[in-house]
């Protein structure tokens, strides 16, 4: 599945105002969700992936990873003040 062009505009890494980061964070928060409005009822969720950091990674791992890192990056924000 190709990422949204909506993402890509946000894919370097680079030194953002806390409001393009905001809207990069909502950007992501909406493509995770495309994403996984796109998985099949019927999918097979043993799947696995070899990580470079993480070693083998099932679809559940690799969830609670992307949530834990959006949840990290919405905390440093929120660190930012007003």
């Amino acid at each position: 599945l190709p990422p949204a062009a909506k993402i890509t505009h946000f894919a370097d890494v680079k030194v953002r105002s806390k409001a393009d980061s905001l809207e990069a964070l909502a950007v992501a928060g909406d493509e995770l969700e495309r994403i996984l409005n796109d998985i099949a009822d019927d999918d097979d969720g043993s799947a696995t992936i070899e990580h470079e950091t993480f070693g083998t990674v099932g679809v559940k791992g690799w969830l609670l990873l992307t949530a834990l890192h959006e949840g990290d990056h919405a905390r440093q924000l929120a660190e930012l003040g007003p």
